[in-house]
């Protein structure tokens, strides 16, 4: 289980070189200039057959398009005033080489994009983003093509659970570094084993408790409706840019699952959403 983010000294840009990254690579370049943090910027590169290209010398057209996209990637970076390390590797699991370069480069976040679906398939947020959310050592930031920075708000969702009160810090700690409003979110579903309208108000009220010292903290507001839909629809509503979610809500998934709440988020929101487990 990943910790709260408390510092942001380390960020993993894992990008796929296209259009569908380019949101993304703008978020990690705004948040590292924001923080002063440096940055690991990583390519996976996999074959048409979904294998890893192993080509001796890596003179394979696909690893030499990457390589020269992360040069300039990072020398954009450095003349923005940003430290970054540029890292090409063939897979087979693009997954396991974010995540593991991600524990190799000590990395504090990892920042993804995410690709257009349709309405159907948008309801998942795919297979290798859930890997890489229940695996990573540190919470992840997904960031579709529509989302723009700066930041102008923040909201978190709460349901009281563990994983909440990881992103309640984690949210606190961006809104007192980015010095941007904070509002924090627990919804009432009527579902069994969720809190009702009295215990959505008390996990909202421990919540501003945690936060006492974020200057930015804007409101602390209990809705009801079904959650993915809730918080979504409130982001949107007060110009929210970041959400931040826990991975898992009371019921709890195996590891290399995300909870619906999260993924349907994720897929749903235009801006970025970040995962903390």
């Amino acid at each position: 289980m990943a910790a709260p983010l408390e510092r942001l000294e380390r960020i993993m840009l894992a990008t796929d070189g296209t259009r569908h990254s380019r949101a993304a690579e703008a978020a990690a370049a705004w948040l590292a200039k924001q923080s002063g943090a440096g940055m690991s910027a990583l390519q996976a590169v996999i074959g048409d057959t979904g294998y890893p290209l192993m080509v001796p010398g890596d003179e394979h057209a696909a690893v030499k398009d990457a390589r020269d996209h992360m040069a300039e990637l990072c020398r954009r970076m450095a003349g923005e005033g940003i430290q970054c390390q540029p890292l090409v590797s063939p897979a087979a699991n693009p997954f396991q080489v974010i995540v593991e370069r991600a524990g190799e480069t000590g990395a504090d976040l990892i920042i993804m994009g995410r690709r257009d679906r349709s309405d159907l398939s948008r309801l998942m947020m795919g297979d290798n983003t859930a890997k890489v959310i229940g695996h990573a050592p540190c919470p992840v930031m997904v960031v579709p093509k529509s989302a723009s920075v700066p930041w102008h708000g923040i909201v978190v969702a709460t349901d009281g659970s563990e994983f909440s009160e990881r992103a309640v810090a984690t949210a606190g700690w961006f809104a007192k570094e980015l010095k941007i409003p904070l509002r924090v979110l627990a919804v009432v579903t009527g579902r069994e084993g969720d809190p009702d309208a009295a215990g959505a108000r008390r996990v909202a009220d421990a919540a501003k408790t945690a936060l006492a010292d974020v200057d930015t903290l804007a409101d602390c507001a209990v809705e009801r409706g079904r959650p993915d839909q809730v918080i979504v629809s409130y982001a949107n509503r007060h110009g929210a840019d970041l959400i931040v979610v826990g991975s898992h809500g009371r019921t709890g998934l195996a590891r290399l699952m995300v909870g619906s709440v999260s993924e349907r988020v994720v897929g749903h929101f235009d801006g970025a959403v970040l995962v903390v487990r």
